[in-house]
């Protein structure tokens, strides 16, 4: 396999210099585009065994209430279409003795901490197991 240096090219000449450097920049165009993170992503990834801090067997019990908080520049539909995706997909089994008790509570980003993605949450669970 080819190992490239960042100042070097593939015949492993030195591009260190303007010219090479001018003509090895890329056009912005031609970058391909990144899908934002959307609130489902962000709920469906708070769902995920292996994003939880616990030990307990998931798979085994129901939950019996979930509260997210999501943070970021959120529209209220977009919390709405996510949870009638997540009940669709039965994502998360819930107690048949009670409703099934899925909880959002927005909040703002801080404007004093640099942001890393446009939509970012916690997932607080009540479980069974």
């Amino acid at each position: 396999p080819l190992v490239l240096r960042p100042d070097t090219d593939a015949d492993g000449r030195d591009s260190s210099s303007t010219a090479d450097a001018a003509a090895a920049s890329t056009d912005l165009d031609s970058i391909p585009h990144v899908r934002k993170t959307s609130v489902l992503d962000v709920m469906r990834r708070l769902l995920q065994p292996h994003n939880v801090m616990v030990s307990a067997p998931l798979k085994q019990g129901c939950y019996m209430a979930i509260l997210n908080i999501i943070q970021g520049d959120v529209d209220p539909a977009q919390i709405h279409k996510s949870l009638q995706r997540i009940r669709e997909r039965q994502l998360a089994s819930f107690i048949t003795w009670g409703p099934a008790s899925i909880q959002v509570a927005l909040s703002k980003r801080s404007p004093y901490l640099p942001a890393s993605s446009r939509v970012s949450g916690l997932l607080l669970a009540n479980h069974t197991s």
